[in-house]
């Protein structure tokens, strides 16, 4: 199925000839939404150029590294990009450098990014099939990984991460995605753990 296509088999409400109030701000997710299948299409690009053209000030929002979100910035014609999950904001200054923007002062944010990467490092090790994502390294707040494509797994045999808990971490998991040849499944999210909240199987700083 295309994008396009997708598009088209969807119920859409028609967008109205007028507005009631100005827009000067458009925050929009970033994967699925204004890339597809991995890419930034060509229409994708000149849209976010024609609303720039506007006045309208676009700010992606994503749960993407930091080092995909300086990309981002540098050159989309974007205002802003709101990333790692709201950890930080990234914008050009007057004078074209980039300046990140951190929720978190810096030492709290530097220790509990310590901490996630302590908890990483006893997941991988007690779980073979996961491993870190090919863009950790360029994470500055949160922790992220993927499952082997051939394993199955049942989530309630991930119950045991809340020994990894720790209070003053604010950590969050989610349902599993695992791939079986020819096929996605999505699994069942295991029951909520004390002090954990459900996001896309990241733990996170911010």
């Amino acid at each position: 199925m295309t994008h396009l296509n997708l598009a088209e088999s969807l119920s859409v409400l028609p967008l109205p000839d007028t507005l009631q109030h100005e827009v000067r701000y458009l925050f929009t997710d970033v994967d699925d939404t204004l890339t597809w299948q991995g890419k930034l299409p060509s229409q994708t690009l000149l849209a976010l150029e024609q609303l720039a053209a506007a006045g309208i000030q676009v700010i992606p929002v994503t749960g993407a590294c930091a080092g995909w979100c300086d990309c981002m910035v540098r050159t989309w014609p974007v205002t802003a990009v709101i990333g790692e999950n709201g950890a930080f904001w990234m914008q050009k200054n007057a004078q074209g450098q980039i300046e990140t923007h951190y929720r978190l002062a810096e030492p709290l944010r530097t220790r509990q990014f310590q901490q996630l990467c302590e908890i990483q490092q006893q997941l991988l090790k007690r779980y073979p099939f996961a491993r870190a994502t090919a863009d950790q390294a360029y994470r500055e707040t949160d922790i992220a990984w993927t499952f082997a494509s051939s394993i199955t797994i049942h989530p309630m045999k991930l119950n045991n991460l809340d020994r990894l808990w720790k209070p003053q971490v604010c950590m969050r998991v989610s349902v599993l995605f695992i791939s079986t040849p020819g096929a996605a499944t999505m699994t069942k999210p295991p029951p909520p753990l004390p002090g954990w909240k459900l996001r896309e199987n990241q733990l996170n700083t911010g």
